[in-house]
Parts: structure tokens; C-alpha cells; sequence
């Protein structure tokens, strides 16, 4: 406004207190003068409408692209569940183990730096699980149950020290026991009851079952895949050792199947 008032004192004293044209011409000057001082304000305002409203689009567009990241999460997730009830039922109907009361539950819980040892499952007595009761996924066996609340459960890998499965090499009549014997979870061993059978890498162990005159059966029912022979140590020899690598990689385990029922 004090830009304004000087602006019109300079005009009205230059053009004369007479000349109605000249004041005329004058108030014209302070038009524009007044027109150009508001310029700079106006564009200012323009710009924060501008800015305000690209501001508005760009945080809808966020939005938007976060929605569709959940969206898309949520269909993988949903999609990966699918094709592993697949692959877990594929395995049960091979094997057949429809018969064994099969209960699928989800891992909701992994060993932490136990992490090929154990894993807890989101089922527990409370839905018929019991002690000792095996374990199966997509691919095999994975382990065993070995610890139960009325709504969790603990499952023994077959990954973790002291756990060992009566198996037979599938195909042939090679059979003996599998465990863990070193630090590496991943490496397991054969000990074959013929220290010299002929084994071949790539070879297929699967589950026993209850072997004829034992003592206690079997918990794990026969022809059910749990690993493969990945690689020998002098073999044909009395001291030949045969290294076996679990199908199922325990470390990604999502869902799984406790076997209720004994096989007879």
C-alpha cells in the first residue's frame, strides 16, 4: 500500500493539478504500477496451489503403489500356500498316508541358532498330536514330534543330532539307519548293515518302516522319501561311508503334516 500512495503522488505532481487527461493518464500509470507490485504475490500463490496440489497426486499415487504391494505380497503368499498343499498332498498320496490321520499345521516358530534342530507348529493336543508322532512336508519326512502343549508343538528336524530313521534304498534291499554324525546339518550318514552295498550316487533313501524281529516298531511308516545320496567315501570298501542330503530344505519349512495314527 505505500508503494501505491507514493506511486500516486509522483504522478498526480508531474502531470499538473489541472490537466483532467494527464490525472486521467496518471491513475492508468498507477494501474499498471499497482498491477506489476501484485504481480510477484499472485505467481507466489500460484505456485503454492500448484505445489499443494502436486503434493496432494503424489501422496495418492503412493498410496496407491503401497496398496498394490501389500496386494501383491498377499497373492505370492497365497499363491506359495497353494502349490505347497499341493506338493504336501502329492506326497501323502504316494506314500499313502491318507489312512494315518493326517493333521496339517503351519510353522510359526523356528530354532533361531538351533534353526536345523527344531521348529514349532501351530497344532498341539488339543488336535490329536502326541509324542513321537512323525512329520512329512512336500518331498518326505522332515522329523518328528517331540514335545506338545494343547495348542503347539515342538518338532524334532531330522537335521538335528540324535535323531535317526531306519531307511532303505529305494529300488534295491540296501537297508540301514540315518543320522547325523558331524557339524554340518546337511550331511548326513548312511551306515549301511552291509558296509560294502553297492550305493550310487543320487540314490534315493526312503523310510524302512518296522524291520522284521525288532523290538519297538518303527514311528515313520515305509516308502516315505527323506534324502539322497550325494556323495561317497571309498566306496565298495569295508570303511566306505555313504553321505546322504535331506530332499526338503528345512530352513524354508511353512507347512507340514503330523501323522496321528501308527502305521500297522
Amino acid at each position: 500500500m505505500i508503494l501505491v500512495a507514493c506511486a500516486v503522488l509522483l504522478t498526480l505532481s508531474f502531470a499538473g493539478a489541472g490537466s483532467s487527461g494527464s490525472i486521467g493518464r496518471g491513475f492508468s500509470s498507477v494501474g499498471d504500477i499497482a498491477s506489476g507490485s501484485l504481480k510477484p504475490a499472485r505467481d507466489l500463490r500460484d505456485w503454492v496451489s500448484a505445489t499443494w496440489d502436486a503434493k496432494g497426486s503424489n501422496d495418492d499415487l503412493a498410496a496407491d503403489r503401497n496398496r498394490r504391494r501389500r496386494e501383491n505380497i498377499a497373492l505370492q503368499a497365497a499363491l506359495r500356500k497353494t502349490k505347497t498343499s499341493a506338493a504336501i498332498a502329492r506326497t501323502i498320496d504316494s506314500a499313502g498316508l491318507d489312512s494315518l490321520g493326517p493333521v496339517r499345521a503351519r510353522v510359526i516358530l523356528t530354532g533361531g541358532t538351533r534353526l536345523y534342530d527344531q521348529v514349532t507348529i501351530n497344532k498341539g493336543s488339543a488336535s490329536g498330536l502326541r509324542v513321537e508322532q512323525p512329520v512329512v512336508t512336500a518331498g518326505g519326512i522332515v522329523g518328528k514330534v517331540d514335545a506338545v502343549t494343547a495348542e503347539t508343538a515342538r518338532i524334532s528336524l531330522l537335521t538335528s543330532k540324535g535323531l535317526g530313521i531306519q531307511a532303505r534304498v529305494r529300488g534295491t534291499d540296501i537297508v540301514g539307519a540315518v543320522s547325523r554324525m558331524g557339524n554340518n546339518p546337511l550331511d548326513l550318514l548312511f551306515r549301511a548293515t552291509d558296509p560294502r552295498a553297492d550305493v550310487r550316487v543320487g540314490a534315493v533313501l526312503i523310510t524302512r518302516g518296522t524291520a522284521p524281529g525288532a523290538r519297538l516298531p518303527s514311528i515313520y511308516p515305509p516308502n516315505v522319501a527323506f534324502g539322497q545320496v550325494s556323495r561317497l567315501e571309498q566306496p565298495g570298501s569295508d570303511t566306505q561311508r555313504i553321505h546322504v542330503r535331506p530332499i526338503v530344505d528345512v530352513r524354508t519349512l511353512e507347512h507340514v503334516v503330523v501323522l496321528t495314527r501308527s502305521p500297522r
